[in-house]
């Protein structure tokens, strides 16, 4: 059974990139609890198959957390091509390019750092196990 298991948890590791690009800023105004739990599971599979390491995710979001303004958020665009290129993520630093392209309220800045930390926890939990 735990051959199962670990079989159906080794399938569909690929997230849904729209589905994130479309949630990650309306975290606050899912009222929907199954859609908040695709959105987990995705953001899980983002992170699982990802290969930016523990420490960067974790150093983009100790930037994000500073952030006090949506325009501030903004302003991280071109630091996030920065570290993307550097560091050859340009998968995830691509994503949060396009989630912070979609924000337009402030509301969304909070919901962003939400999901930055559902990306970091989830990160966390997987970290040391190789990406798909």
């Amino acid at each position: 059974m735990v051959k199962n298991e670990q079989a159906r948890e080794g399938q569909n590791t690929k997230y849904d990139s729209a589905f994130i690009e479309k949630n990650a800023i309306k975290i606050n105004e899912i009222k929907n609890v199954e859609e908040l739990n695709r959105l987990c599971e995705e953001i899980e599979k983002l992170a699982k198959s990802d290969k930016t390491t523990f420490t960067q995710i974790r150093n983009i979001y100790s930037r994000v957390r500073k952030v006090k303004e949506l325009k501030d958020l903004v302003a991280l665009r071109p630091v996030l091509a920065y570290v993307g290129a550097r560091n050859n993520i340009k998968d995830l630093t691509g994503l949060l390019d396009r989630i912070i392209k979609a924000a337009n309220k402030s509301e969304h800045l909070d919901s962003f750092k939400k999901f930055m930390e559902m990306l970091v926890c989830y990160k966390r939990v997987h970290k040391g196990q190789e990406a798909s």
